[in-house]
C-alpha cells in the first residue's frame, strides 16, 4: 500500500516569495489526485518538493509513513513526467527507454522484454527504432511516460504533460493516461491548470491558489459546492456568473431587482445580509416557471455546435448563459433559475454560504 502524507509544507525563497504555504495532504494508494490551479499558483512547485527536486523550507513529507526529506530523488521511489519531453535527441526510442534500466545494469535479456512490454502497452511498436524528431508530438510524450513506467516506481508525478499537445492530441492522451493509471494500479499525482483535464481525470481534485491548498475533493464536490468565490469562479467553462446581493427577510435584492424566496427556503434565508451569489451558465432557463427571473440584453452569442453561449447583460454586468441551438436570441430575453442551483458566498471572507447557515 503507497500513501504519500505533506504535513504543514512550506516553500520561501526570499522574504517576499512564500511559493507553498502551510500545505497538509493525504494521498492514498491507487488513486489519480489532480492539482488544479492558475499559473503560479505553487503546484508545480509541489512536485519537486516531493520529487526531491527543490528542498522544503519546513514541514515534512512522508512516504509510507517514512520520513523522505532527507532522500536524494532517485531514493525516492517516484517517477516523475515532465511537460516538456527532455528526450535524448540521438538515442532511438528503444534506447530512450531502455536507459534508465542499462545504468542499472538490468540484463539485456530483461531490458529487452521490459521495453517490448512497456512499447505494446503505449502502441508503440513501429516506432522503437526511430528517434524522437521522427515522432509526433502525442508518441514523443508516450515515450516520456513509458520510460517513467519502466522503472516501475511506487508513485507517478505528472507536471502538465499535455500542455505542449494540440486539441485532438490532447484529448486521446487524456484516455490513455487514465486508461493506463487503471492497468497499472499505480498513484499518480498530475498537475494542470486545465479545469477539463482535472475534471475528466481525477479520481480526487485538489484546487490551489497562492501557494495555499482551496479545496479538495471529487470533481462532482467541487464542481457543485465550491468552497469560495474564487474555487467556484476557476473551475467551470464557461465561468459562474457573480453578482452582489442583500438577503432580507423572505426577498434577494439584486440591484434593482428583487426576488421572493420560494415558501419552502423561507425561515432559512431571513436576516438581512450583504452576499454575492453564483449561478453557472447551464442553470439559466427559458422555461420561466422557476423561481428567480432575469430579464437579460444579448450582447452577442457563440455557436458552440450542440448549444449557444449567450453573453448578456443583467443590472450592468455581464452575464453568459448556455441555451440550446434552438433558443430564440432576441435583443433581450428573460431567464429564470431554480433556487436549488444558486450558490451564496459571503461578501467579506468569500467563503461559501449554506442556505441553511443564512438563517
Amino acid at each position: 500500500m503507497v500513501q504519500l502524507s505533506l504535513k504543514n509544507i512550506q516553500k520561501q525563497y526570499n522574504e517576499s516569495i512564500i511559493a507553498i504555504n502551510n500545505v497538509n495532504l493525504e494521498i492514498e494508494d491507487k488513486e489519480f489526485l489532480v492539482i488544479v490551479g492558475p499559473s503560479g499558483c505553487g503546484k508545480s512547485t509541489l512536485l519537486k518538493l516531493i520529487a526531491g527536486l527543490e528542498p522544503v523550507t519546513d514541514g515534512e513529507i512522508y512516504f509510507n509513513r517514512q520520513l523522505i526529506n532527507h532522500l536524494p530523488p532517485q531514493k525516492r521511489d517516484v517517477a516523475m513526467v515532465f511537460q516538456n519531453y527532455a528526450l535524448y535527441p540521438h538515442l532511438t526510442v528503444f534506447d530512450n527507454l531502455a536507459f534508465t534500466l542499462k545504468r542499472s545494469k538490468i540484463p539485456k535479456q530483461e531490458i529487452k522484454q521490459r521495453v517490448e512490454s512497456i512499447a505494446s502497452m503505449l502502441n508503440l511498436q513501429l516506432y522503437l527504432h526511430k528517434k524522437p524528431h521522427e515522432l509526433s508530438g502525442g508518441q514523443c510524450q508516450r515515450v516520456v511516460i513509458g520510460r517513467a513506467i519502466i522503472r516501475q516506481p511506487s508513485f507517478f508525478l505528472m507536471d502538465e504533460p499535455l500542455s505542449n499537445l494540440d486539441a485532438q492530441l490532447r484529448l486521446q492522451m487524456r484516455v490513455e493516461i487514465t486508461k493506463l493509471h487503471k492497468e497499472l494500479e499505480s498513484t499518480f499525482l498530475y498537475v494542470t491548470h486545465d479545469q477539463t483535464e482535472a475534471l475528466t481525470m481525477a479520481t480526487r481534485l485538489v484546487v490551489m491558489n497562492e501557494g495555499t491548498i482551496q479545496q479538495v475533493g471529487s470533481p462532482e464536490e467541487v464542481y457543485n459546492k465550491p468552497s469560495n468565490l474564487f474555487v467556484a469562479g476557476f473551475i467551470g467553462s464557461p465561468p459562474m456568473n457573480f453578482f452582489e446581493a442583500t438577503i432580507n427577510e423572505n426577498v434577494i435584492q439584486i440591484g434593482e431587482n428583487s426576488f421572493e424566496i420560494p415558501d419552502k427556503h423561507r425561515g432559512k434565508l431571513q436576516n438581512k445580509r450583504e452576499v454575492i451569489i453564483g449561478i453557472r451558465p447551464e442553470h439559466f432557463h427559458l422555461n420561466l416557471t422557476h423561481s428567480i427571473i432575469f430579464h437579460v440584453n444579448i450582447d452577442r452569442s457563440e455557436f458552440m455546435g450542440t448549444e449557444n453561449y449567450v453573453y448578456a447583460t443583467y443590472n450592468n454586468q455581464p452575464l453568459i448563459t448556455r441555451l440550446p441551438l434552438n433558443a430564440p436570441l432576441l435583443n433581450s430575453i428573460q431567464l429564470s433559475v431554480q433556487m436549488e442551483h444558486v450558490h451564496f458566498f459571503d461578501k467579506e471572507t468569500t467563503n461559501r454560504i449554506s442556505i441553511e447557515e443564512c438563517r
